[in-house]
């Protein structure tokens, strides 16, 4: 398997600071988040021996943060070193038990290791409570308006991932084929992968990708690259696909 995930990096928000209006004083910690930032680019780039190399770097100019042990844990996952990550976004969780991110990456972690029972139970909490956020805190979560869907996403997934596809058909019946996000159709995309119809997946992610936005169409395809379902293109939201022998007609 090949693992993208989908992590919410505490870091990444930071990061957004630096080019507001007035320019503030230069912070201290700038290096520290120019550094960091380029070790998330590695990752991203999955370069995970130079990620935690300018990770080290980050943390030798501010060490014990919590953005630098959330990407850290996103290396490690990317390198398979899967009890290593869990243990580090279990600490982070316990040190922020109120951050739906910190609580997500933590959910993400025992998802990507196959623990799919337990990322079940977690990503539900997490979704009661993005469901009873104000329509004006919206922004605060961690993929905004979509963070309700995704989480509901990931939930389905554990079932389908199991073969468990009487459950998952339970809640494909109650997406919405015109919600904000391409749930429905990759609810229906991954349906037909538990199936082994892999050129009617195909056909369901290719129809969300000419409606929503290409961003949005990585987060939702995260967990099937990671699955081995599909093959990303060099473009967001661009996806391939093998087809499976017995699909070829």
């Amino acid at each position: 398997m090949r693992f993208t995930h989908s992590l919410f990096c505490l870091s990444l928000l930071l990061l957004l600071v630096v080019a507001q209006e007035p320019a503030p004083a230069p912070s201290p910690d700038l290096p520290f988040y120019k550094k960091l930032a380029e070790a998330n680019k590695a990752t991203i780039e999955k370069n995970f021996t130079k990620a935690l190399a300018l990770l080290e770097e980050a943390e030798k100019l501010k060490p014990n943060t919590v953005e630098a042990s959330s990407l850290k844990g996103s290396i490690y996952l990317g390198q398979k070193e899967f009890e290593k990550a869990h243990e580090i976004f279990l600490k982070n969780a316990t040190l922020l038990p109120d951050n739906i991110g910190a609580q997500y990456n933590l959910a993400e972690s025992e998802f990507v290791k196959g623990d799919l029972s337990a990322a079940r139970e977690k990503l539900s909490k997490l979704l009661e409570i993005v469901k009873a956020t104000p329509k004006d805190k919206m922004n605060t979560l961690p993929w905004g308006d979509a963070t309700a869907d995704f989480f509901t996403y990931k939930i389905y997934l554990t079932y389908i991932f199991e073969g468990n596809l009487i459950e998952g058909k339970k809640m494909l019946d109650k997406f919405d084929p015109y919600a904000i996000t391409p749930l429905y159709y990759f609810g229906c995309s991954a349906m037909e992968f538990g199936n082994k119809n892999n050129i009617k997946a195909l056909e369901w992610i290719g129809s969300a990708a000419k409606i929503y936005n290409p961003l949005l169409i990585d987060l939702f395809s995260n967990a099937m690259f990671d699955k081995g379902w599909i093959r990303k293109g060099a473009k967001p939201g661009e996806i391939t696909t093998d087809i499976a022998p017995a699909d070829k007609k």
